[in-house]
């Protein structure tokens, strides 16, 4: 049965550690996910399942640095635009 555990507030140790930080052959890794947003603050990070990689996706690109969002605002002018 899958967890009913609202997301950020995941109880497993490690997940949305800095994956930097991670030894990534660490074998209790396998199967985790590492995930981050280009021009976000947020550095990238793993995560222990799906649904906690989607979250911390979600919230890097709410935390995307002002320059970031301007110039990905443009790309999607252009693309519109170009269609």
């Amino acid at each position: 049965m899958i967890s009913a555990e609202a997301p950020g507030k995941c109880t497993t140790p490690r997940c949305g550690s800095a994956a930097d930080t991670l030894d990534e052959a660490d074998p209790a890794l396998s199967g985790w996910t590492r995930a981050g947003v280009y021009g976000s603050t947020d550095p990238d990070r793993v995560w222990c399942s799906g649904q906690c990689a989607t979250f911390g996706v979600a919230l890097a690109e709410l935390r995307l640095t002002a320059t970031a969002r301007r110039k990905a605002d443009a790309a999607r002018k252009r693309e519109a635009t170009d269609a």
